[in-house]
């Protein structure tokens, strides 16, 4: 069942809807291996892509991550233009990046000042491991 883009969606409707689409990119990621995803992991980045597509900075606290969870480098951008900040608790967006995007999420990432010390939350150690 896709749970593609709702007209006219509250937006605390629609972010639970972004963290449910994004917990399924994180278990179609856990389904594969280290070097091979799960076979539908592109497609549920595209679900919830066009699912992020509707949202702004303050749908809520994850919506950088859920974009970078995504792999869309142009919703992450439009984010960022919005104000969107990374969420504190959850290691870097570097690291998201590095399990669900491609270089060129990590160099606009990077460009941006992220950096793969969470000096805010003191999680750098318990995340290095996947880099």
């Amino acid at each position: 069942m896709s749970l593609g883009v709702h007209a006219e969606e509250s937006e605390s409707v629609l972010y639970e809807r972004l963290g449910f689409m994004a917990s399924e990119v994180v278990s179609e990621y856990l389904n594969g291996t280290l070097c091979s995803p799960g076979l539908n992991l592109a497609e549920k980045q595209a679900e919830l892509a066009e699912a992020i597509s509707q949202a702004t900075p303050g749908t809520g606290p994850l919506m950088l991550e859920f974009a970078v969870m995504a792999n869309s480098l142009s919703d992450v951008q439009r984010l960022r233009e919005g104000g969107a900040l990374p969420p504190s608790s959850s290691g870097t967006m570097l690291h998201t990046a590095a399990m669900f995007s491609g270089p060129s999420m990590l160099e606009y990432l990077v460009g941006e000042g992220f950096e793969l010390e969470d000096t805010r939350s003191g999680t750098t150690a318990r995340y290095l491991f996947r880099v």
